[in-house]
């Protein structure tokens, strides 16, 4: 039984091995027909992959072959070319030669002619002594029979011998010249051959250039004729006839510089190879003469025109001729299609080349924002706006139609000297003793030495004294005594003033005045006493009363009048002047804490009160020097003990840095005195000079309210280029304003910024600046900023870039620019604040040129050694940027260009270059990626494979 189920066992196991080796079997059989169709399938595809190759070898072969048959032709049309233009450079030097030769054929037939001329002249000085010889015989015959004669013909023999003499030596001198003169010309000539030669040779090397030259950058002036479509075609005749005459005649005007001139149909575009300047005339001129005569001569004539300056192709045509293509024609259309009729548009490229040529071209334009065409590319452009608009002639009155009223604004200027004129007529009409009186009140001012204005006026009033006074009617006992209207309306320079003798001789007689007046004074009291000791008398009441004359009391106080107006003319205020001068110093050194030194005091009275200080200067190295300062007063400041003064006029302010924090409060101090309260400070020709920061031509004005504190400042500097306004308001905070108009900023002179605007609020020490706007190097910078002064010198803030030209910031780089960054600046000192400048940020480029290497040549040739020049055009750089120490870090640079993808670092330090670049070009099979090293400087990059 044992053994039964033994072999029953041993039987399953040798079934299931059996079956598993059938599994087995099956299994391997399965795999190996499954191994059979994958090495079929990638025999298959191996095949199908090596006909792609082999196909595709053949496609390159054949492309191949087709450039090389390109090139081939190519250069078989150069060499065409290039034996056209030796052909016509050896016909024009043949040309020359023989132009040469016949100016030297000509010369020499001179030369012989000059020969026989002399030999003729010669020849007839030979007959002209012949001739005196023959006469002095005749002469010594004749002086036989008579010495008289002899003596004569002897004199005339001399004569004739002086005269041939001369003859000759003229004749020989012209004939020198004459031969000089040729000779002259033969080299001349030939000098005129040689240099036909060279410029022959010129010719021809320009010629090959020209024809070898694939690129370049050119003016390209577009015009259009709006609307010429739409007319008929006699009318579009007409209009192009006229159009192509106007556009020949503008540009026959300018020199023989090269340019390509293409006709589109309804309008053309010129290419100015030579002088970019040269479109701009051309379009003025042609704007010019189409609106002239308010365009009446060219009514259908409606064109608009468009300048831009980029790059173009010069290629030849399908008849042989020069023709461009490129951005450079098709940017300039878009700008054209931006203006309307009878503008000029150009775009920025052109404008920032034209404005740097002159002032005068820099202010012909208008910018006029950034245009989007119909692909969505911006365009900035600038309108011309060198034409006037023709003005309508202004309408003038009719015969019969009233006159316009035109009403004035009454207008009073006051003098106090008006009433002075009443004076002549006084002096009239008074008696002796009330005009020895008047004279007497005007005694003892000799003593007083007169202001310059005073003199001025005495010396008027002087020869006005000298001309006979006129006549003046008395008036009626019953009208009142008012003076004319001519008298009170003459001017001030006619009021008599009395000279220094005449001064004298008043003093005088106020002391003889004086002494009378005493004397009838004791006489009256004493005669006043006896009448008191008598009884009073009985007065007669039939006796008639004599009436008493009245006593002239308006004209007395008239005369008095004229005499105290005259008094604070010519008086001055102060005296002595040096004792208030000092009195003035001790004020305000109390008043600041600072020691104050006034040079010169003068001062006046009428017709406001005023104080002229000169030379003054404050603390101990006087930080503040003062050259001239004017301080003018209320007129109530004479009737009251409080002081108001309404201005002070500061005139060539020097201010040092070491007195800048101190300024703000000192200034306050003076304001707000009680006894003087100051409403207005002004300044004109300031100075500043502030630890390196140096500005001049300072001006404005600080203005005070009526209890002392500052309510405004309006401040301008560099011919009003840098302008600050500072405004308190309700809050007492300082709102603060700056503008810079075609400038730099003080700490940064390479920043020259066309226009800027900066507001924020000003505290005892920082400066917050919420809104930055300026407009520079062609874009738009925006950004905040924070200063502070309160420990030494520190700024930060945040700054935006839009569309920056890179052209304006380096040589070795172009293309539009936007980016953001934050920068921080510490220092102890303000001059060396930019100096420890660092910034942060990240920067974006389109549609730009890397001048000096060519990344794509370097990487595809895989060249160890630097390429001399070349160019990388890209579409799109972009990366982050750090600055510190006067050094440039760029990483995670990347850079996109068609062909080219690359990315990489670079570092700048003082000017030498290094870096790393990544190079893959993607139209390249099996190119892969090639790392490249940049060196060099900026001037002179250098850019080799990575070893």
């Amino acid at each position: 039984m044992k053994a039964e189920q033994e072999a029953a066992r041993v039987r399953a196991e040798l079934e299931a091995a059996k079956a598993k080796a059938e599994a087995e079997a099956k299994a391997r059989a399965e795999a190996e027909a499954k191994a059979r169709q994958e090495i079929e399938a990638a025999k298959l595809k191996a095949q199908r992959e090596a006909e792609e190759a082999r196909l595709k070898a053949e496609r390159e072969t054949a492309k191949a072959r087709e450039e090389a048959e390109l090139a081939k032709q190519k250069a078989a049309a150069e060499a065409k070319a290039r034996e056209e233009a030796e052909r016509r450079a050896r016909e024009e030097a043949e040309a020359a030669r023989v132009k040469a030769e016949q100016e030297a054929a000509r010369v020499r037939a001179e030369l012989e002619a000059a020969n026989a001329k002399a030999e003729a002249e010669v020849k007839a000085r030979e007959e002209a002594e012949r001739r005196s010889r023959e006469e002095a015989e005749a002469a010594k015959l004749e002086a036989q029979q008579e010495a008289e004669a002899l003596l004569k013909a002897e004199q005339e023999a001399a004569k004739a011998r002086e005269e041939a003499e001369l003859v000759r030596q003229h004749a020989e001198a012209k004939a020198r010249k004459e031969a000089e003169r040729h000779a002259k010309k033969e080299a001349e000539a030939a000098a005129a051959a040689l240099k036909a030669q060279q410029e022959a040779e010129a010719a021809k090397s320009k010629a090959v250039a020209y024809q070898t030259a694939r690129s370049t950058s050119a003016t390209v002036l577009f015009f259009d004729v709006v609307g010429y479509t739409k007319q008929p075609v006699n009318k579009q005749i007409e209009i192009k006839k006229q159009f192509n005459q106007l556009v020949t005649e503008c540009l026959g005007t300018q020199g023989d510089g090269e340019r390509i001139i293409l006709d589109t149909g309804d309008g053309a575009a010129i290419g100015f190879l030579q002088h970019p300047e040269d479109a701009l005339e051309v379009a003025m001129q042609f704007r010019k003469t189409v609106m002239a005569n308010q365009h009446k001569d060219y009514p259908d004539l409606n064109v608009r025109i468009g300048i831009h300056l980029g790059p173009i192709n010069v290629a030849k045509d399908m008849n042989g001729r020069s023709n461009m293509v490129g951005d450079g024609i098709n940017d300039a259309q878009r700008v054209m299609s931006f203006a309307g009729i009878d503008q000029v548009y150009i775009s920025r490229a052109y404008y920032d080349f034209v404005s740097r040529l002159s002032d005068e071209y820099a202010n012909l334009f208008q910018y006029r924002g950034s245009q989007k065409d119909k692909h969505g590319r911006e365009h900035p452009v600038y309108e011309l706006m060198d034409a006037v608009a023709p003005v309508a002639e202004a309408e003038l009155p009719q015969a019969g139609e009233p006159a316009v009223a035109i009403k004035l604004e009454p207008f009073s200027f006051a003098m106090p000297e008006a009433a002075i004129p009443l004076a002549p007529t006084l002096a009239h009409e008074e008696p002796e003793p009330e005009r020895q009186g008047i004279a007497a009140l005007m005694g003892g001012m000799e003593q007083f030495k007169l202001p310059e204005e005073a003199e001025k006026q005495v010396e008027a009033a002087q020869a006005v004294r000298q001309q006979p006074p006129p006549a003046v009617p008395s008036p009626p006992a019953s009208v009142p005594e008012t003076p004319p209207p001519e008298a009170v309306a003459k001017p001030a320079a006619e009021a008599r003033m009395p000279s220094a003798e005449e001064v004298a001789k008043l003093a005088e007689t106020q002391a003889k005045a004086w002494a009378e007046a005493e004397r009838r004074s004791a006489e009256a009291v004493k005669a006043s006493a006896e009448r008191a000791a008598q009884p009073a008398p009985q007065i007669a009441k039939d006796v008639p009363r004599a009436r008493r004359k009245p006593v002239p009391w308006g004209k007395i106080g008239a005369g008095l009048f004229v005499l105290l107006l005259t008094a604070l003319f010519a008086v001055p205020p102060l005296l002595p002047t040096q004792g208030y001068a000092t009195s003035i110093e001790q004020l305000l050194t109390a008043k600041l804490q600072q020691p104050v030194h006034v040079g010169h005091l003068a001062g006046r009275l009428l017709p406001t009160p005023r104080l002229e200080l000169s030379d003054v200067s404050i603390g101990e190295t006087k930080p503040i020097q003062v050259q001239q300062a004017r301080v003018e007063f209320a007129l109530s400041a004479l009737f009251s003990s409080s002081k108001p003064i309404t201005g002070i006029e500061l005139e060539g302010v020097q201010v040092n840095g070491a007195a800048l924090p101190q300024i703000s409060e000192w200034l306050q101090k003076i304001a707000a005195d009680t006894q003087y309260p100051v409403a207005r400070i002004g300044l004109s020709q300031g100075k500043l000079e502030a630890d390196g920061v140096q500005l001049s031509g300072i001006g404005g004005e600080l203005r005070f309210s009526q209890a002392g504190k500052f309510t405004q400042a309006k401040l301008h500097a560099d011919g009003n280029k840098l302008a600050l306004d500072i405004n308190a308001t309700p809050e007492n905070k300082m709102q603060v304003s700056i503008a810079v108009r075609g400038s730099a900023l003080p700490l940064l002179p390479n920043w020259i910024f066309d226009d800027l605007n900066a507001k924020g609020e000003l505290t005892g020490d920082g400066l917050a600046i919420t809104g930055l706007d300026s407009r520079i190097m062609g874009g738009v910078l925006l950004g905040d900023a924070r200063i502070d002064w309160r420990s030494g010198w520190r700024a930060q803030g945040n700054l935006t870039a839009k569309t920056i030209t890179l052209q304006n910031m380096s040589k070795a780089l172009s293309g539009d620019m936007d980016g953001t960054a934050r920068f921080q600046m510490q220092s102890a000192s303000l001059s060396r604040l930019t100096e420890a400048a660092t910034l942060e940020g990240a920067f974006a480029v389109k549609k730009g040129v890397i001048i000096g290497v060519d990344i794509v040549e370097t990487a595809r040739l895989r060249s160890k050694e630097s390429l001399p020049g070349g160019r990388t055009h890209f579409d799109k750089l972009n990366g982050d940027l750090y600055y510190a120490n006067g050094d440039y870090h760029f990483r995670q640079v990347k850079m996109s260009a068609g062909v080219l993808n690359a990315t990489g670092t670079l570092d700048i330090a003082r000017q030498q270059m290094s870096g790393r670049v990544i190079a893959d070009l993607t139209m390249r099979t099996g190119m892969g990626s090639v790392a490249l090293q940049v060196g060099g400087t900026t001037d002179n990059p250098s850019l080799r494979t990575a070893r």
